[in-house]
């Protein structure tokens, strides 16, 4: 009878994985990122990553399986598992973050070291983004999902670095819904390396989140999200700014959140002040009209 359930089972997620739903164009496909994939809301956690290896190839990748490191992963299902169905009192937050954190470091290596830079989701990223959005939907806490988050505590990054940490691999933003915390993928995979976000508002009120990054122009990224206390939908993005090639020593780009700002700047007496000649680059916020856009300024 056992054999007989898991083999329901099984069957059930196959059908169900083959599904697309019309809504926001989410899928039920498991070789999805985060945002794409319709996310299960399952009880049985351990049945459903049992499920996803048995009978639909996904699979744990770990750098150092020979170390236990696969075995950790489970493990962390095996607790949160214990958590949903209330058999222990607290998230396993430590385990769970440790588990992200392992498989995201093998596909770190793996995208450094191949050499080869596929759109397409691996087996190991089937059973990590499926995992990522479990570990969310039943995270009590922001903090326990995310790199950092806002001030608000509603919407946070999850980032992952490649396997040279300088450069990005994955940056997910995680934000509060009705039924819990769900994960969006910013960006292309190797390309968003988020490091800031900012909970900003229009003159209606309207909320909205800055994924940001304005440390230099090589990885200069702005993705714009409106969200409406439920759900987060994208507006607008920049990866670039015209005319920003220069290379000076010392030189920051600084953002000023009140006025939706930025301004190529150099150090002059301790303090980071725009350079003449150089253009602004801004935001302006109308939800679906939202868009960046660049400046001449009237230097004298």
């Amino acid at each position: 009878m056992k054999n007989l359930y898991w083999y329901i089972l099984g069957l059930l997620l196959v059908v169900s994985c083959s599904e697309i739903s019309q809504k926001d164009n989410v899928s039920k496909d498991i070789w999805a990122y985060p945002g794409v994939y319709e996310v299960d809301s399952v009880g049985n956690i351990h049945a459903y990553f049992d499920s996803l290896c048995n009978h639909l190839g996904a699979s744990v990748w770990t750098h150092n399986p020979e170390v236990g490191e696969s075995i950790e992963v489970w493990n962390a299902v095996r607790e949160l598992h214990r958590y949903v169905n209330h058999q222990r009192k607290f998230y396993p937050a430590d385990e769970v973050f440790h588990a992200m954190k392992v498989m995201a470091f093998e596909q770190g290596y793996m995208y450094s070291h191949s050499g080869e830079y596929p759109d397409s989701v691996n087996c190991g990223e089937a059973f990590l983004f499926r995992f990522i959005e479990q570990a969310a939907l039943y995270s009590p806490q922001l903090d326990f999902v995310t790199t950092f988050h806002a001030e608000d505590g509603n919407a946070g990054i999850l980032y992952f670095p490649e396997w040279s940490t300088i450069n990005p691999l994955y940056s997910f933003l995680v934000f509060r819904t009705k039924q819990g915390f769900k994960v969006l993928t910013i960006g292309k995979k190797g390309d968003a390396k988020i490091n800031k976000i900012f909970r900003l508002l229009d003159k209606r009120g309207r909320i909205y989140y800055l994924c940001s990054n304005n440390d230099d122009t090589i990885y200069f990224r702005q993705y714009l999200y409106g969200w409406d206390g439920d759900s987060m939908k994208f507006l607008c993005n920049a990866d670039s700014i015209i005319g920003w090639s220069r290379y000076d020593d010392g030189y920051k780009i600084v953002f000023n959140p009140d006025e939706l700002i930025w301004s190529y700047c150099l150090p002059r007496n301790n303090v980071y002040q725009r350079v003449n000649g150089t253009k602004i680059f801004g935001l302006s916020l109308d939800w679906q009209n939202s868009r960046f856009y660049e400046a001449e300024t009237d230097d004298e």
